[in-house]
């Protein structure tokens, strides 16, 4: 069970960290540093990112898990 629940939480901890990995990374820019309309910018773009990338990898999990339930739900029916 233990191995299972790593290889649900590890795809997004990938996830989050990349992002904020490249948020630090941008907001880190000298043109950055005082403006709120850069700031702004860039954490709205991670914020998208974020949300696509994540319903993206939540979309896939559910079917991974999804699959062999369907395939033994089938063979009872037989």
């Amino acid at each position: 069970m233990l191995k299972l629940r790593w290889r649900i939480v590890v795809p997004y901890l990938l996830v989050i960290a990349v992002s904020m990995g490249a948020l630090f990374l941008a907001l880190r820019q000298p043109d950055c540093l005082g403006s709120v309309v850069c700031v702004g910018r860039w954490v709205g773009i991670t914020a998208v990112f974020l949300l696509i990338s994540l319903a993206t990898l939540t979309l896939y999990t559910v079917e991974t898990f999804l699959n062999p339930i369907r395939q033994i739900t089938t063979a009872i029916r037989r």
